[in-house]
């Protein structure tokens, strides 16, 4: 069991708050952003173990969570397969909906997060069943509602959607065996229904 998290002070100006909180003796201050009516962490998050990404991402490693654009925080955990050495994702970004495609344009809007990102390999790259990824929110999502993952690229024979799994405010995917062909841009997006 963690330890609890205590709020000291809490100041809202506008669309911006500042929280002062402590756990385990320690004291923090975060800072929020209301955004698509929904307070996001802005800045506060910090764990050394949570890396940035550096926009490259190979098929023979894997990859713990790790600090993306608008606070999102990602990890990627690939299955077995054939890549050579050299073969990656290349580019690799991450960005927040914009407010039109988010949840707060209904009915046509669903999106929470997108990925992209170019392989580029000698050959094409199968990749087994059990890929997983992973992306903590930066908002507080809805437990009541199911999320799930596309991933798509013009030459890519598109998964998904693939429902997603839901714990400590982490999206949790399991992807089934893939192939990955050479300078196919792929892109993911994770929606709810």
């Amino acid at each position: 069991m963690s330890d609890p998290v205590l709020l000291d002070n809490i100041a809202v100006t506008g669309n911006e708050a500042t929280v002062h909180w402590h756990s385990s003796g320690d004291s923090y201050i975060s800072h929020l952003q209301k955004r698509y009516d929904r307070w996001w962490l802005a800045s506060g998050f910090s764990d050394p173990c949570v890396s940035p990404w550096d926009g490259t991402i190979s098929f023979t490693q894997n990859y713990p969570l790790r600090a993306a654009n608008d606070g999102y925080v990602v990890g990627v955990q690939f299955g077995p397969n054939d890549a050579s050495p050299n073969a990656m994702i290349v580019s690799f970004k991450t960005r927040a909906p914009t407010e039109a495609e988010s949840w707060a344009n209904q009915p046509t809007g669903n999106s929470y997060f997108f990925f992209s990102g170019t392989v580029q390999s000698p050959q094409p790259v199968h990749v087994q069943a059990g890929t997983t990824i992973d992306v903590w929110f930066p908002f507080v999502l809805d437990t009541s509602l199911k999320y799930s993952l596309t991933l798509a690229g013009h030459g890519f024979t598109a998964l998904g959607p693939i429902d997603g799994t839901l714990a400590d405010n982490t999206l949790h995917f399991v992807l089934p065996a893939f192939t990955a062909s050479p300078g196919v841009d792929l892109m993911g997006e994770i929606e709810s229904d």
